[in-house]
């Protein structure tokens, strides 16, 4: 990767948190939540796209890769179900 591309891509991904933690400050309720998934899909998107060089991968690499964002879902769906069946003790 050259030099000036992998500065980008880091500026870029500083300028998403920075938005992600001012709208974390200043928003509430849903549509922070929705705002803050959004910056988060952006930055699995650059780096998916600039780091791994997924566009010029082959179709093994493009599979492992998603086959961990499939991992990821799972595990997020079950903690999301987990929370919301907590019961107090």
């Amino acid at each position: 990767m050259k030099q000036g591309r992998a500065w980008l891509t880091w500026l870029s991904l500083l300028l998403l948190l920075g938005l992600s933690l001012a709208l974390a400050h200043w928003m509430t309720g849903t549509t922070q939540h929705f705002v803050s998934i959004g910056c988060a899909l952006v930055m699995v998107a650059v780096i998916a796209g600039v780091q791994m060089r997924l566009r010029r991968a082959d179709h093994m690499h493009r599979l492992f890769a998603l086959g961990g964002l499939v991992w990821l879902a799972l595990l997020a769906i079950l903690t999301a179900l987990e929370i919301a069946t907590r019961h107090s003790l």
